[in-house]
C-alpha cells in the first residue's frame, strides 16, 4: 500500500515539472498578430513580410495570406513601419493610367460611343510613353472621328499614325469598308515622293542676269527700225477668197476617240488607264471659237480591300473657248473651259455610288484639213473634278490624249 502511494506521489511530481515547463516556453513565445478588415473579419497569425503596399500573414489553418493595406482596418500589436516607404515608379504609374484610360475608351469605341471614346483616347495620347502606344491610340482616335463622320479628322489622325509608323497595316475584315478607303487612300498619298526644292540663286546673280536681258531686249529693238505687220492680217483681205474663210476657222463637228490616264492616286489602282469616246461641236469666228463636247469612259477593276469585281462610268459634258495660234492648213490653238462630270462606280460588295460636280479643263491641239471639208484633229486635255460618291473622295479628271475626225464648216 506504501509502495502504491508513493509512484502516485512520483506521478503527480512529475506532471507539475513537464506543465511548469510548458508554461515557461509559453511565456517566451511571441504573441500572435491579429489583422481586423474593413469586412469585419478578424485574421490571426505570425507576419511574414510587410511593405507600404500589403501585408503577408500566416494563418494556422489557411496557410500564407497576402492582405492589401487597403482592406486592413488595423493592426494588433501594430507594426513596425519603414521611415521612407518606397513609392511605385512613375513610369508604372503612368503605364497603368494610360492602360485604363486606353481602355475604356476601346469599351466606349465597341459600344458606339464615338464621341465619348475620342475624348477618352486623347486622354491616353497624354499618357502614352511607348511607340506602339502611340500609333495605337492614333488609330483609335481616327476609327473614333470616322465613326463621327469626321472624315478631315479621322484623315488627320491617320496621317499622324503613319508618320509613327508608316508600315501600319489594318485587318480588313474588322473595320467598315469605308474607313478601309480612307486607311490606303491615306497610306499611298503618304507615299508619293515630295518634290526636291528648288535652291533658290543669290539675289546679286539674279539682278544680274534681268539686267543683262534688258540690255539684250533693248538692243534688239533698235535693230528692228520697221516693223513688219503679220502677214495673214495683210493679205487676208486681198488675197484669201470668200470661200477660203470658213477654212480658215475652227468650226467644225468632230468624232473623237483617245486613251485617258487617270491623275487620282486611289483610282489608278483599281481601274487603271483606257479608252475614252466623244464628239465635239465647235462653232465660231477666225480666231475665238465655242466648244461643246461630251466624252464618255467605263472601266472594270478589282476593290482592294476584297478584291471583289467593280465598275466604274464617267459621263462629261464639256465646253469653253478656244484661240487659235495661227492660220494655214494646220491651225494649232489652245483653249480652257468648264465640265459637269457624273461619276457612277458598282460592285456586289459594296452596291452602287453615285455622284456629279463641276469641274475645269485645259486643252492644247492642233486641227489638220487633210481634203476639203474633211478635218484631222490631235489634242491633249488635263481635266480636274473632285467629288465625294460615298465615304470617301475621287478626283474624276486626268490627262487625254486624242485624235479626232470631223467636217468642217
Amino acid at each position: 500500500m506504501i509502495k502504491k502511494i508513493g509512484i502516485v506521489l512520483v506521478l503527480l511530481l512529475v506532471a507539475q515539472v513537464l506543465q511548469a515547463q510548458q508554461a515557461a516556453v509559453n511565456d517566451n513565445a511571441p504573441a500572435a498578430t491579429k489583422i481586423y478588415l474593413k469586412s469585419g473579419k478578424v485574421v490571426e497569425g505570425d507576419i511574414v513580410s510587410y511593405d507600404a503596399v500589403s501585408v503577408v500573414i500566416k494563418d494556422p489553418s489557411l496557410g500564407l495570406m497576402t492582405i492589401p493595406r487597403e482592406n486592413i482596418l488595423r493592426i494588433d500589436p501594430p507594426l513596425e513601419e519603414k521611415k521612407e516607404p518606397v513609392a511605385p515608379p512613375v513610369v508604372v504609374q503612368a503605364q497603368n493610367e494610360f492602360t485604363k484610360a486606353f481602355q475604356a475608351g476601346k469599351k466606349l469605341y465597341d459600344d458606339g460611343e464615338y464621341k465619348e471614346a475620342a475624348l477618352k483616347f486623347r486622354q491616353a495620347l497624354t499618357l502614352a510613353n511607348e511607340k506602339g502606344e502611340i500609333v495605337e491610340t492614333y488609330f483609335y482616335l481616327s476609327l473614333s472621328y470616322y465613326g463621327l463622320g469626321e472624315s478631315d479628322n479621322a484623315q488627320l489622325y491617320l496621317n499622324k499614325m503613319f508618320e509613327v509608323q508608316p508600315e501600319r497595316e489594318i485587318n480588313e475584315r474588322l473595320f467598315p469598308s469605308g474607313y478601309i478607303i480612307l486607311f490606303y487612300r491615306t497610306k499611298s498619298e503618304l507615299a508619293k515622293p515630295q518634290p526636291a526644292k528648288l535652291e533658290e540663286k543669290p539675289k546679286e546673280e539674279a539682278k544680274a542676269e534681268e539686267k543683262k536681258a534688258e540690255l539684250e531686249k533693248k538692243a534688239k529693238e533698235e535693230e528692228k527700225k520697221e516693223p513688219v505687220a503679220p502677214p495673214v492680217v495683210v493679205q487676208a483681205p486681198f488675197i484669201a477668197p470668200p470661200a477660203a474663210t470658213t477654212e480658215n476657222t475652227l468650226s467644225m463637228a468632230v468624232v473623237r476617240f483617245g486613251y485617258f490616264l487617270a491623275s487620282d492616286s486611289a483610282f489608278k489602282p483599281i481601274y487603271g488607264n483606257g479608252p475614252v469616246f466623244g464628239g465635239e461641236l465647235r462653232l465660231g469666228g477666225r480666231q475665238i471659237t465655242g466648244w461643246l463636247e461630251g466624252n464618255y469612259r467605263a472601266r472594270t477593276g478589282a476593290s482592294s480591300i476584297m478584291k471583289e469585281e467593280t465598275k466604274v462610268n464617267v459621263l462629261a459634258i464639256e465646253g469653253g473657248a478656244l484661240y487659235k495660234i495661227m492660220s494655214g492648213k494646220i491651225m494649232p490653238y489652245v483653249g480652257a473651259g468648264l465640265g459637269y462630270y457624273m461619276y457612277a462606280e458598282t460592285s456586289e460588295a459594296f452596291g452602287e455610288a453615285k455622284k456629279s460636280n463641276i469641274g475645269f479643263c485645259v486643252l492644247g491641239g492642233a486641227s489638220m484639213r487633210v481634203l476639203k471639208g474633211l478635218v484631222l484633229d490631235g489634242r491633249i486635255k488635263y481635266s480636274t473634278s473632285s467629288m465625294q460618291p460615298a465615304d470617301f473622295k475621287v478626283n474624276v479628271g486626268g490627262l487625254t490624249f486624242g485624235l479626232g475626225l470631223g467636217l468642217g464648216f
